[in-house]
């Protein structure tokens, strides 16, 4: 009887084992609570388990890359599930996106810096035409930090009770310029589980609980060194209501959330 028992078990974890292989799925190499990871490593584990769509998606937001370093992985979402186990099974061809930290590029703006000194001595010993001028002009106008009194896009997005399309066609239109503004801390929150990295809301002009006017600004992802802080007024602490004179840069328009991504150049408390 005894033997019997143990070949019914046996037959059951054999069937068992046969259902698990041949259900043509693969188990997750990763949970969803992934820590220091580096996106490369992550990307070819998944490839190596046999996954054939395996994407990855940067996150610009590192100023210093102290804490966190460049590379290392925020977040996995398999077919758009963003909670997962190592016991997880998904069809090979799955989407996997591998979201992680790095700098914002900037080789090709040194490469434009470089080139445009060039031209500026070429044109200094051949003397310089019409079409040189404008384009010296143009230059300088990318490199202008965008403010509520020089342009007047940015004044109408700032003056708006909501975003609207005019405020994507800004966004658009300035991706990686600089822009400084009066604001205020509407919302500051920590990033994740950091106690000493955090997440800002930023709205224009002086703080208030009942009326907003303007898009929603995001900081993302800082410690307090990476605000810049400047001034004769900088405070021991920081936080909701406080009025700043923001300078940042803008790194993208967030459609779905309806919010700019900023990375702060300086922060003056006003």
């Amino acid at each position: 009887m005894k033997r019997v028992l143990v070949l019914i078990g046996t037959l059951f974890f054999l069937i068992g084992c046969e259902e698990k292989i041949d259900d043509g799925k693969i188990n997750s190499p990763y949970s969803s609570d992934i820590d220091d990871a580096i996106y490369k490593d992550v990307v070819a584990d998944f490839e190596n388990a046999g996954f054939t769509n395996v994407k990855t998606k940067k996150i610009e937001d590192l100023v210093f890359g102290w804490l966190t370093e460049d590379g290392e992985v925020e977040e996995i979402t398999i077919d758009g599930e963003t909670s997962f186990s190592t016991s997880s099974r998904f069809e090979s061809d799955v989407e996997i996106i591998v979201f992680y930290h790095t700098f914002q590029e900037t080789d090709k703006d040194i490469t434009q810096d470089t080139e445009t000194d060039e031209s500026e001595n070429i044109d200094e010993e051949k003397g310089e035409d019409d079409t040189s001028k404008i384009e010296e002009s143009i230059d300088s106008t990318k490199d202008e930090v965008i403010t509520v009194e020089n342009n007047e896009e940015f004044a109408n997005v700032l003056g708006k009770k909501s975003a609207d399309e005019q405020t994507s066609e800004f966004a658009e239109k300035y991706k990686g310029r600089t822009i400084a503004f009066d604001a205020n801390i509407a919302y500051m929150n920590n990033h994740g589980s950091y106690t000493t990295r955090y997440d800002l809301l930023i709205y224009t002009g002086d703080y208030s609980e009942t009326e907003v006017y303007g898009p929603n600004f995001q900081i993302r992802d800082v410690n307090i060194s990476n605000l810049n802080l400047t001034g004769e007024n900088i405070p021991d602490t920081i936080g909701m209501g406080d009025h700043i004179y923001l300078t940042a840069k803008i790194i993208e328009w967030d459609e779905e959330r309806q919010l700019f991504r900023l990375e702060p150049v300086s922060t003056e408390f006003r």
